[in-house]
């Protein structure tokens, strides 16, 4: 119950159908800590099912403003890092690559089981996008970095 939390963004992954992961991006009103915005991200950009769509619409207490989100594609069987990845980027305005995203979240989960500090997690990441921009940055940085793009639903 995402509604009774005390946070202002909260970011939910959903395993759609047991098949696909997708994410959703709850924002309160600091104010009346009301959800008023709720944003949809598959990394295959297929339109939210209507039944997750019914699901908020039917939920009493989110004054719904559902917006999707396009995003780079996946291109490969990578649904779990890309929805971790696209929340990153939605939130810092960085991520690492397709192919980078598998490499990394590897070594996070490695570093969990083998207890090392999770204080150390950004020192991956910036490995990673330090990597990212000496191969990738041979184009310009708007080709590399996808634009988020909003499309309302209703």
């Amino acid at each position: 119950d995402i509604s009774n939390t005390i946070e202002k963004l909260i970011l939910v992954t959903l395993n759609l159908f047991n098949e696909h992961a997708v994410g959703l991006i709850f924002i309160k009103n600091d104010d009346t800590n009301v959800i008023t915005q709720v944003k949809y991200i598959d990394s295959l950009n297929k339109p939210i099912p209507q039944e997750l769509n019914q699901l908020l619409v039917d939920c009493s207490n989110i004054k719904i403003n559902l917006q999707e989100i396009s995003v780079e594609q996946q291109k490969y069987a990578n649904c779990g890092p890309e929805v971790i990845e696209n929340f990153i980027f939605y939130l810092t305005g960085a991520r690492v690559s397709q192919e980078q995203a598998i490499e990394l979240h590897s070594k996070l989960i490695e570093n969990t089981l083998l207890n090392i500090n999770v204080s150390d997690v950004h020192l991956l990441f910036d490995q990673q996008c330090n990597s990212c921009e000496s191969t990738h940055f041979e184009q310009s940085e708007s080709e590399y970095m996808y634009e988020l793009s909003y499309n309302n639903v209703y």
